[in-house]
């Protein structure tokens, strides 16, 4: 029993070191705009915090923050970071500006490195702040996990 048990804490450590990884080679980033301007109060807070450098050039960004995934998302992500051509139109746009509450972080490989969620609710200035500011610090706790080691 004993065996099995450190057997599973390995390959759950070993997944959690992979995507720490792939969250680890992340030191660019380009942000999408979001409801309620939270793309401004979340460049803030990564700037503040030093987590990543924000540039104003998706195509030579690392990884995007985004609040909406779907085919609006993937339509944006080949215009803006891969460069290549697409044609959004107003129904994509109208989707790809809708949000519940879940933020990712997403490289240029389409992959999904790090996600969050904060309860939708109140959008006063104060509000989106102290939720951007949960959100960095979900994200620096992910960057630099603490180990856990097993039982003795």
């Amino acid at each position: 029993m004993t065996i099995v048990m450190k057997l599973f804490l390995m390959v759950i450590l070993g997944a959690g070191w992979m995507a720490a990884q792939t969250l680890q080679s992340v030191h660019t980033v380009y942000v999408f705009p979001m409801q309620n301007a939270f793309d401004q109060y979340l460049v803030d807070r990564v700037v503040r915090d030093h987590v990543f450098e924000v540039i104003s050039d998706p195509a030579k960004a690392d990884a995007v923050f985004t609040d909406h995934l779907g085919q609006a998302f993937e339509d944006a992500f080949d215009d803006r970071v891969l460069d290549l051509e697409s044609t959004p139109n107003a129904e994509v746009h109208r989707a790809f500006s809708s949000s519940r509450g879940t933020l990712f972080l997403v490289n240029r490989a389409k992959q999904v490195v790090w996600s969050d969620f904060e309860k939708p609710g109140n959008t006063t200035p104060k509000d989106l702040d102290r939720k951007a500011a949960r959100a960095v610090k979900h994200l620096e706790m992910a960057l630099n996990p603490k180990p856990v080691l097993p039982p003795s």
